[in-house]
Parts: structure tokens; sequence; C-alpha cells
């Protein structure tokens, strides 16, 4: 990955460490999935400098009754770890085994995530030490004075921020989560991967300059040679440089742009929760180029069965202070999963790939299902001998695309892998916490498929 595309594409990201192969399977012992279980995250418990394991005896973070200065012994929650460990307490928290070495997790994020309150670390119900949530409400007023996230360090608390500007001196952290549901060309595949790094100028240059196509449009995109927007470094922002954008690894003629080169950043693992089975933990993983997979290992693929649409999702993660990020956190709703009703898909004998029969003489109508939130869009985008055409549409299940503009597109009568059809939905939400300027989770639905010309 070169460094001038590492900050601003997830799909860059996708191409690098996604091969279309068959997604991975595997199946999930869930001790959660019931909503009674402990569902665990990040504390987030670091910007106030406070430990959760060990605050100050004055401060009555002591939610189980037990006095901190009476000598109680505190597991430590650190070093390596096997499987067989998964979890014990650390005081009132949970030390959960991830990758070979412990993680803390503080109990008062959890409950509060389950709308209850936190009342130590044990076992109870389960047959592991989990943190232990209760509907007593005197928990959580007695829970936090010392300044922990109850009074204010909510990571989403006025999220998303109102002033989205660039500060040279000091720029944050940009932080993205791709969850992506895929069926290119009859394949299923389905990734779940994250990306950190400081903020960029452009990032907030290309946000404010983009201009969208209208709702419910369709427009052939022009192919015309690119314009540069640089020819020299100096024409620049000092921290940026003038680079070509690349495909295969080649520049591209007259692509110059100012990008500023930065790398990944390790900061800790973040968890999400809202996955079929337990929540995920993704970390930092140097073998894809510093990208947040799962576990910190594999290419970025998930197991498909483990997607879930229609459903509340939660990322949370601590962060790392010495660079600069405290805890951050986003909550978001998966949209129904996109089905393709019409027209009718069937496979090409010849080529074993999904076709849909199209008439250029005739308008073609596209219908599908998944269409719950008026407020998401679905861009629709056809490919032929002529150029591409893509539509950008509301997400209100159905759509007709002109014999006129199927004409134009001069498909391909003899061979229909020529004709590229693809239906992508897109459901966006901020990520939000001390340190970040720039963050979202993109939640994606993918088709992928081919139009066979009718005889």
């Amino acid at each position: 990955m070169t460094k001038q595309n590492q900050h601003l594409s997830l799909w860059l990201i996708l191409l690098l460490i996604l091969p279309l192969l068959p997604a991975c399977g595997g199946d999930s012992d869930d001790k959660s999935a019931d909503g009674d279980a402990p569902v665990y995250h990040p504390d987030g418990d670091t910007p106030d400098g406070d430990s959760p394991d060990g605050d100050d005896p004055a401060d009555g973070d002591t939610p189980d009754g037990d006095n901190p200065a009476d000598g109680d012994d505190i597991e430590p929650c650190e070093g390596n770890c096997n499987s067989a460990d998964y979890t014990k307490c650390s005081g009132d928290n949970v030390c959960i085994c991830e990758s070979g070495s412990w993680n803390l997790y503080n109990c008062s994020d959890i409950c509060e995530g389950q709308g209850k309150c936190p009342a130590g670390c044990g076992v109870a119900d389960y047959d592991y030490p989990y943190c232990i949530c209760s509907d007593d409400q005197n928990l959580c007023e007695n829970d936090d004075p010392d300044g922990d996230t109850p009074d204010g360090d909510d990571p989403l608390e006025n999220c998303p921020a109102d002033d989205d500007v660039f500060d040279p001196n000091n720029p944050g952290t940009s932080i993205d989560f791709l969850i992506a549901s895929m069926d290119v060309m009859g394949q299923a595949t389905t990734m779940a991967v994250g990306i950190l790094t400081p903020a960029a100028r452009e990032q907030f240059e290309t946000a404010a300059a983009k201009a969208e196509q209208p709702l419910d449009t369709c427009q052939f995109l022009n192919d015309t040679a690119s314009t540069p927007s640089c020819q020299y470094d100096t024409d620049c922002a000092p921290e940026q440089v003038c680079l070509p954008e690349t495909s295969d690894g080649q520049p591209i003629e007259n692509s110059e742009r100012c990008v500023t080169e930065v790398e990944p950043v390790d900061v800790g693992p973040f968890t999400v929760s809202g996955f079929v089975g337990q929540p995920k933990t993704f970390a930092y993983n140097a073998g894809q180029s510093g990208a947040y997979t799962e576990g910190g290992q594999g290419d970025g693929q998930i197991d498909p069965a483990s997607i879930a649409f229609d459903t509340d999702y939660e990322l949370d993660g601590t962060g790392d202070a010495a660079q600069g990020l405290g805890a951050y956190a986003a909550r978001f709703h998966s949209p129904a999963q996109i089905t393709l009703t019409s027209p009718p898909v069937t496979m090409d004998p010849q080529w074993q790939i999904p076709v849909i029969s199209v008439n250029p003489a005739q308008d073609l109508t596209f219908t599908w299902d998944g269409s719950d939130n008026p407020d998401n869009t679905l861009t629709l985008s056809l490919s032929g001998g002529n150029g591409t055409l893509n539509c950008r549409l509301r997400d209100d299940g159905q759509h007709v695309v002109s014999s006129a503009d199927l004409t134009a597109l001069g498909f391909n009568a003899m061979l229909s892998m020529m004709n590229a059809v693809t239906v992508q939905s897109d459901a966006f939400a901020p990520i939000c916490g001390s340190g970040v300027t720039r963050g979202q989770v993109t939640f994606q639905q993918m088709i992928m498929l081919f139009a066979q010309v009718a005889q």
C-alpha cells in the first residue's frame, strides 16, 4: 500500500487485503446471545487518568461494597495468557484473554451499555468470571464520583461534533471502520476492517468540496482526462506533497493531488458488539499494512453468518493517551439485508455467473427488498462498451432504467461478462471521542452480477 493512499480509502484496504476467495466459516459458542450474559466493551476509562483497577480509596469507586483500603489483593491484568484462561476478575473489573494477552475491561461501561449498574466482577450464572450487572440504580449513583465515564467522559457526548475543521497543529486521529457484505459473481464474501491514522487535511477538504449527484437521477460517468490539482510540493500545504493517484501500482497521468503521507497507528484494540455471537475484538495487524482485523489476525474476512442485519451495533475503544487519543465510540443500526427481486437472476450456463436478461429496446425495472429506511441511499451501476451509467437512488425498493439509457450503454451481446451490474447500499455513522477529529463507520452491502442481452 502506498503511503499516500492509506489514509483516505477503506476500499484500498479492501483491494489489498481481501482476495475474492470463499468466505471463511466458523461456529460460535455464544453465552451472550440471549442478551442476559455480559457484553464486553473496552472501558473508556483512560481520559481522566484513573486506573480502573486501582483508584484512590477516597473516590468511592467500589460498587461491590469492598473497601479499597482493606488490603484486598487485586489480580493484575497484564502479561500473556492462553485461550483456556478466557476471563478473570481484576478488582471490580474483568480481564479477557485476547490474542494471547490479558486486556482490561471496565464493568461500569459494560453495564452502562446494557442499561444496568455495575455490581462487581465474579462467577454467578455462568461458568467463568464476568461483570455482574444489576437493575439497582443506587449502584450507578454511587459508582463514580471521581470523574469516570458516568459524569461527562462519555465519548458519544456531543457526537458528531459541529467543528469539523482541520487544525494542522493538532490534526487528531482519523478512524474508519467498514463492515461489508458482498455477493460478487454469486460468491459471498464478508469483511470487517478498520484503520486509524493521523487525520489529514485533504480528508476535510474532500468532504467539503464533494458535489453529490442528485437523488433519483442517473448519469453517465465522464471519462475525460484528469486535471492535476498540483504540479509541485510547493503548491500544497506545508505537511502535504504532490503525488499522482495510482492504478495497479502505476501512476495515473494528470492525476496529481496534494496528499499527506501518514502511517496507520496502533492505539490498542477496540470491540464491536452486534455481530451474531460474541462481540468481536479488532486489533492492529502489521501483516495487513496496519489495518485493524479481528484479533489482529487474518485478512479482514469474517464468517458471513456473523453479520446481523437490522440490528444495533456498538463500537468502543479506550485509545492511547500517549498518542493523543482517548476513549472513542460509535452506535449504529445496520440496514435490512438487500435482496434483488426483479429482474430475475439466473446462471449463465457457459460462464457460471449470475446474470439478468436485458432488452435495450425496453425499459428495465429493478426492485429490491431491504428498503426500511428512507434516509439510506442505494447506488445502481450498469457498465457497457460505451461507458458506465451511475444511478444514485432512494432506498425505496424500485427504479426504472430507460430504454434510451440501456441502448446508450452499448451492451456486449456476445459476452455478458463485459456488462457489469452492481447494486450497492451504504449506511454511515460517526465515530466520536477525545482526540478523534474524523471518524466514520460504513455498513456496506454489494451485489455484483452481469447483464445478458436478450436474443
